[in-house]
């Protein structure tokens, strides 16, 4: 099938409508700031218009999960600007 076709099935597709955050591996931060956090994560998929299945993996290169595996792909950056732990604020 071509892609123009596979757009055009897309159309008809049912969208969906709750956004749902699958956490992986063990947060090395506090309770509040966690929280904090998946709250910023939910807000922002959110604002963006995304609703659907999100996955978020907790890495901590110090003590890796042998479960988690992560690749780097040679001849690609991501770059994206992050908020600080202390501008999220984790009280309420």
């Amino acid at each position: 099938m071509n892609s123009s076709a596979m757009k055009l099935l897309n159309l008809f597709k049912p969208k969906p409508t709750a956004l749902n955050i699958d956490a992986y591996g063990e947060p090395s931060i506090e309770p509040d700031q966690t929280q904090a956090l998946m709250e910023w994560l939910f807000a922002s998929l959110m604002n963006a218009g995304y609703f659907g299945k999100s996955h978020f993996i907790w890495y901590d290169s110090d003590n890796p999960d042998p479960n988690i595996y992560l690749q780097r792909v040679p001849g690609q950056r991501v770059s994206r600007q992050i908020p600080s732990m202390s501008t999220l604020g984790t009280s309420k």
